[in-house]
């Protein structure tokens, strides 16, 4: 099948006065992707102003370690959150929308309905070799509230590379009980200054939970794998945007992040 290109924006069929009852499409007259809106609880975060980092209000900072912190990019394309650990090994930045003042804790699979998450990330660290880099453990996706995320959390869904690998898992856990599928991906050291040219080492991941029927997995904008049994995917526990590296030996890592993207069927 051919790809079909629009010249304009699509529009839905304007409602026509005294139509019989039931044939004026909802939304009917609005501008595209109304629906989506309307039917969608969408959060999305591109970390660009102070607001987008609310320690105080709105994000729980969790650190193991003398000074590990979350901060915003500084002159840097795309703006975008930065977790920098201190030096030691086991120390660890865990960063999760969950805050008392914020309403960050309230994703949760319900069977039936759709659940979107995508992120963009990146890791580094001073020495900025594979080796070293992938001297830690990380995970990004979905968690309950937990001070040890990495190490700890029973509920989550999302991904996570272990300590001296740099290969990509996604994983889900319920009640403690985890399962997931091989995301095929290795996870490279990226120029430590940052600049253009390291565009191409950030890898964008992303799940799609069809309910509780199974996942689709993402792996720059690509269907990489899916997981099609539901026995270990959390459906009774609310969960919250989560991000979390942990040192796998005695040298700070980094991990940046551009954002934040989770959409989920009201």
């Amino acid at each position: 099948m051919g790809t079909t290109h629009f010249r304009s924006n699509l529009r839905y069929a304007d409602p026509k006065r005294n139509a019989p009852v039931g044939s004026i499409p909802r939304m009917a007259g609005m501008g595209p992707y109304m629906d989506f809106l309307s039917d969608f609880n969408v959060y999305h975060n591109n970390f660009t102003t102070t607001a987008d980092l609310d320690l105080t209000n709105d994000w729980t900072l969790t650190t193991t370690g003398t000074t590990p912190t979350a901060t915003l990019s500084d002159d840097l394309s795309p703006s975008h959150l930065i977790l920098t650990n201190s030096a030691a090994d086991n120390d660890s930045a865990e960063l999760q929308f969950a805050a008392a003042g914020g309403t960050g804790e309230g994703f949760y699979l319900v069977d039936g309905k759709k659940l979107y998450f995508e992120t963009r990330f990146r890791l580094t660290d001073a020495n900025n070799n594979l080796a070293t880099v992938q001297q830690a453990d990380l995970f990004v996706g979905l968690s309950k509230r937990d001070t040890e995320v990495i190490d700890g959390s029973t509920d989550f869904i999302g991904f996570s590379k272990v300590d001296a690998s740099g290969v990509l898992n996604f994983v889900c856990g319920k009640n403690a009980s985890a399962s997931g599928a091989l995301v095929d991906k290795t996870v490279t050291a990226v120029g430590k200054t940052l600049v253009a040219a390291d565009a191409n080492t950030w890898v964008k991941v992303g799940f799609l939970a069809d309910g509780l029927d199974g996942v689709y997995i993402y792996l720059n904008n690509v269907h990489t794998a899916s997981m099609t049994t539901a026995t270990n995917l959390c459906d009774d526990e609310n969960m919250c945007v989560t991000f979390a590296i942990q040192n796998g030996e005695a040298v700070a890592k980094i991990m940046h992040i551009d954002y934040v993207l989770v959409a989920h069927e009201r």
